[in-house]
């Protein structure tokens, strides 16, 4: 089994009563250097989209840089982290109907 040594971390809120509401990006960040802290995981990168929504990847630099650092973009060996983790999935992508 390959143990995960080194991770990613991706903040992002996109209002400021989420960020009123105990989701601002410090609080993320602590939560989640915390929670690599308790598996003694080294954080490779973190990466942080600030007042952005969740609705188009395009206005996001950091997830575009997430995913162009990723290991599995374009089949790259290169692993400069094992795991990407977030405060909420939707942190990644919200669908719009």
């Amino acid at each position: 089994m390959n143990e995960i040594k080194s991770v990613a971390i991706y903040c992002r809120v996109s209002t400021e009563e989420q960020a009123s509401e105990g989701y601002s990006i410090s609080a993320q960040l602590q939560t989640l250097r915390q929670y690599t802290s308790l598996y003694s995981w080294q954080i490779a990168e973190e990466y942080i989209d600030e007042g952005i929504s969740g609705k188009d990847i395009k206005g996001r630099p950091d997830m575009q840089r997430l995913i162009s650092d990723s290991p599995y973009y374009q089949n790259r060996n290169l692993r400069q982290f094992g795991q990407c983790f977030a405060w909420e999935n939707n942190s990644f992508l919200i669908q719009s109907n």
